[in-house]
């Protein structure tokens, strides 16, 4: 298929405010699109349906999704556009920084007068936009990060969100499954070969045994990667590929549910964590730090990936979301500046349009 008509097709749907969603998987530029007929919200309870699924923060009985019955399916190679690197800058708030800094402190002392391990806080930045044009975004979307997942979802009654996120929260096909252990950041270009801190290095481990425990019902045949520093973008992480084969009685529902929040984007342990968040955060997250993918598509394959790296988009704002693991270990300037680094994925897509 060529890819003049998926992007003719993306932006007839758009012009029309109907639902769709593009894909497409890490290191791949075939783009697969979901174009919804009508302006219907679908939703799925047990991630049995064939479609694309969006899943907010907050644990949810009904989670919306594009199914494939109710779409016209178009998949395209898009070629990569030869994008100079800009790192875009946008002025500090003040405000903001003096609020993350804040929320940063008040969980390290959370954290030294509880039995919380480990918290995740984030925050919303909202930027206003010159103008919009949903082709020449889509086309950057996809050229950028290619080694990540990259999704651009609208439906009139969710908004339109995308994201280029490095991380996957469960991928099976039959009953083989994979997964990771993602966390711990730093920049590439500041720190290149210089070892990770104490505080990094205990922070993913500290996602890693809780992923071993929640798989451990599950199955009983699991293999467990070195940990190893990955690159996203401008940023490297730490991370542990987990895999394995599920038992015959598990659905992926219940792996995902399970698994969702992992500590990587909510903490440990993850009732306290998630009290902390709902108290102290301050904004609702939205699909941040969710789950997007297609679910029994390709030989009945779904794939799941954490929203992060993400932002929600209109023609007049965009809102990027932005956080990180606090442990005891944590500097709350560090902290900030970490959130900075990381609104940078999403900042080079914006380029013109700031």
């Amino acid at each position: 298929m060529r890819a003049d008509l998926l992007l003719g097709k993306l932006e007839q749907h758009y012009r029309q405010q109907l639902p769709f969603v593009i894909y497409a998987l890490p290191g791949s530029m075939m783009v697969t699109g979901l174009f919804q007929h009508t302006k219907e919200l679908y939703s799925t309870t047990t991630l049995s349906e064939k479609g694309f699924v969006m899943a907010p923060f907050y644990n949810s009985s009904s989670l919306p999704l594009i199914p494939v019955n109710r779409s016209e399916q178009i998949k395209a190679d898009l070629r990569p556009l030869r994008l100079e690197g800009v790192h875009k800058e946008i002025a500090e708030d003040e405000d903001s920084r003096t609020r993350h800094i804040a929320l940063v402190s008040k969980a390290i002392e959370t954290l030294t007068t509880s039995e919380l391990k480990k918290v995740v806080v984030s925050r919303k930045q909202d930027l206003p936009l010159r103008s919009f044009d949903i082709i020449t975004f889509t086309s950057v979307l996809f050229s950028e990060n290619t080694d990540a997942f990259r999704y651009l979802w609208f439906h009139p009654k969710t908004g339109m969100w995308c994201a280029a996120t490095p991380e996957l929260l469960l991928s099976v096909a039959d009953k083989t499954f994979k997964t990771m252990s993602l966390a711990g950041t730093r920049s590439k270009v500041k720190h290149g070969d210089q070892q990770w801190t104490n505080k990094e290095i205990e922070e993913q481990e500290l996602v890693t045994q809780a992923i071993l425990r929640d798989l451990k019902p599950f199955t009983s045949d699991i293999e467990i990667s070195e940990t190893y520093t990955s690159s996203a973008a401008t940023l490297e992480h730490l991370r542990t590929d987990i895999s394995g084969v599920l038992d015959p009685s598990a659905s992926i529902k219940q792996v995902v549910d399970t698994l969702h929040p992992t500590p990587a984007v909510c903490g440990t342990p993850a009732k306290k964590a998630l009290e902390f968040i709902e108290t102290f955060e301050g904004y609702d997250r939205a699909f941040y730090t969710g789950y997007v993918g297609p679910v029994n598509l390709d030989s009945s394959t779904s794939n799941l990936f954490v929203n992060l790296r993400c932002m929600r988009l209109s023609n007049k704002e965009a809102s990027i979301y932005t956080g990180g693991g606090i442990t005891v270990l944590s500097d709350p300037i560090s902290e900030w500046k970490e959130t900075c680094n990381k609104q940078q994925t999403m900042l080079k897509l914006l380029g013109e349009f700031l």
